[in-house]
C-alpha cells in the first residue's frame, strides 16, 4: 500500500528516500520549493496514518540510521514525520537528538474520532432514520466492486476539481489491490447517488473518502458511511482492539458516530546552521 502512495500522491518534482522493515515502507520526498527545503512523507497533505504506527523500537532506531545520512547531505530545512502516537514520535525524537543540526519537537497535528464495537449500536439509534430511508427496494446498495466511474462527476459538481487524477488512481489502486472495501448506492433505475471508500490497515478501517448526491438525496452520505460500519463490524467480529477510524478532523458527523478519540501527533525538525539555545 505505501508504494501506491508514493507512486500515486508523491509527484514528480521531488528527490526520493524510501525505508522499509517488516512494519511497511516509509517514503519520503525531499522538495525545495519557495526556496525552504523539505523533506517529509510522500503524499503527508492527504494522509491518516503512517507506516511509523507499527514500527518497534528497533525499526525506529534503524530508521535514525537511516535518516542522519540524508540529513547530513541534504540539510533540509524542515523535516516532518508522523502522524503517529506520541509514544512513537518521542521515541524518535530521542535517537534523532544524535542529529546535532536540528532542533526537534513532537506537536499536536489533529483529531482522531474513533468507533469501537461497543458504540456501534449507539450510532445506528442516533441514525435509525437515515438508515430507514434507504433500506427499501427504491434504492441498490453495492459491495466490494470497483470504484464507480460516476463518483469523480458527482464530486466534482459538489466540490469543485479539488482532487487531481493522481487521487483518484489512488483510491482506485487501493480497491483493485484489496486494500480497501468500497460501499456504493444507486437507484433501483441504475442511477448512481454516491459511494463510501475505507482503507483496510491492521489495526483499524479507516474512513478515507466519500461522495453523495445530498442535494436530492439527502443522508445518502451517512447511510452510506453506516453501512461501511457494519460491513467492519462483521469483519472485525468482536477481535479485541480493532477500531473503525473518521480519519482526521473534528467535523461534527464524525464526534455523532464515534465514541472514543485520540491524538494525533507529528515529529518536526528545524535545522538551526550553527544557532545556540539561549537557555544554554
Amino acid at each position: 500500500m505505501e508504494a501506491l502512495i508514493a507512486e500515486t500522491l508523491g509527484g514528480s518534482e521531488v528527490q526520493r528516500f524510501t525505508f522499509e522493515r517488516g512494519a511497511g515502507l516509509l517514503h519520503l520526498g525531499l522538495s525545495d520549493r519557495h526556496g525552504e527545503n523539505s523533506l517529509k512523507p510522500l503524499g503527508f497533505e492527504t494522509r491518516d496514518f503512517s507506516p511509523m504506527e507499527y514500527m518497534s523500537e528497533g525499526d525506529l532506531e534503524d530508521l535514525g540510521e537511516f535518516l542522519r545520512p540524508v540529513l547530513e547531505e541534504h540539510r533540509p530545512t524542515k523535516v516532518r514525520l508522523g502522524p503517529a502516537g506520541r509514544g512513537t514520535l518521542e521515541t524518535m525524537a530521542r535517537i534523532l537528538e544524535r542529529c546535532d543540526d536540528y532542533v526537534w519537537s513532537v506537536d499536536s497535528y489533529a483529531m482522531e474520532a474513533v468507533l469501537t464495537p461497543a458504540g456501534v449500536d449507539e450510532a445506528c439509534r442516533k441514525h435509525r432514520r437515515s438508515c430507514a430511508k434507504f433500506a427499501t427496494g427504491t434504492f441498490r446498495p453495492e459491495e466490494d466492486g470497483p470504484f464507480p466511474e460516476e463518483a469523480r462527476a458527482l464530486h466534482a459538481a459538489r466540490w469543485g476539481e479539488n482532487r487531481s487524477e493522481p487521487f483518484f488512481r489512488f483510491l482506485t489502486g487501493l480497491i483493485d489491490g484489496g486494500h480497501a472495501y468500497v460501499c456504493s448506492l444507486r437507484r433501483d433505475d441504475g442511477a448512481f447517488l454516491g459511494t463510501n471508500v475505507d482503507i483496510l490497515l491492521p489495526d483499524r478501517t479507516l474512513q478515507y473518502y466519500c461522495v453523495s448526491d445530498h442535494q436530492d438525496h439527502s443522508g445518502t452520505g451517512i447511510f452510506l458511511l453506516m453501512q461501511s460500519i457494519l460491513a467492519w463490524r462483521r469483519r472485525a467480529a468482536g477481535a479485541a482492539g480493532l477500531v473503525y477510524s473518521f480519519g482526521r478532523g473534528g467535523e461534527p458527523y464524525k464526534f455523532r458516530m464515534a465514541d472514543r478519540y485520540r491524538v494525533l501527533y507529528e515529529l518536526k525538525g528545524h535545522y538551526k546552521n550553527g544557532a545556540a539555545s539561549i537557555t544554554a
